[in-house]
């Protein structure tokens, strides 16, 4: 009858449709999952996953290496205290659009929290190569932002180390902590590596 192939399809659409809400919810997850919602870049979680990837896959490679460079935002917890967190909040979004600028395709940025960003860069052949990231992501700051009228020089401390696989996510995240604090000793807004 005519009725019932209404009916299925009726039931097919409602099916379709509670499909894509999945498929959209399950979107919706991933995101919070994996993805800073204030940056909108990759978070903590999706970074240890990467980093233990891309350890690994270094290590399988002779000769290959993996860089990473720990950042935070210099001064920041000045900024939010005396200028407010929505200011604090436009300095990170701010800080993380220049970071992804500076950065080659073959690496990504992470926002860990707070004011701490980290850097992967897959594939280097040399320090080198990473020196020019380094300096290309403190020049992506040596201009100052202009944040709701107000003008706030900006700089970051980074921590760099380059590594051929051979750490565990512990190690390479310390020694990427202790060149950051060195950066910081040396007056901020400079690079250190490990």
């Amino acid at each position: 009858s005519v009725e019932s192939d209404d009916e299925f399809g009726k039931t097919v659409r409602a099916f379709n449709n509670m499909l894509y809400e999945i498929e959209l919810d399950k979107k919706e997850l991933i995101q919070l999952a994996y993805y800073d919602p204030l940056t909108k870049l990759p978070n903590r979680r999706m970074f240890s996953e990467r980093i233990e990837l891309e350890l690994e896959n270094t290590a399988r490679e002779k000769g290959g290496k993996i860089a990473l460079i720990f950042m935070d935002v210099d001064r920041f917890k000045q900024v939010n205290d005396t200028l407010g967190h929505d200011i604090g909040d436009l300095l990170l979004k701010e800080f993380s659009k220049r970071l992804q600028a500076a950065l080659p395709n073959t690496a990504t940025a992470f926002r860990l929290g707070g004011d701490e960003f980290t850097a992967i860069l897959s594939n280097v052949a040399n320090e080198a190569d990473v020196v020019v990231v380094a300096e290309a992501i403190l020049e992506e700051f040596s201009s100052p932002l202009l944040v709701a009228g107000e003008t706030l020089a900006i700089s970051a401390s980074l921590g760099v180390v380059v590594s051929d696989g051979n750490d565990t996510v512990n190690s390479i995240m310390k020694n990427a902590d202790i060149a950051m604090y060195r950066a910081k000793d040396a007056g901020r807004g400079n690079y250190q590596i490990f």
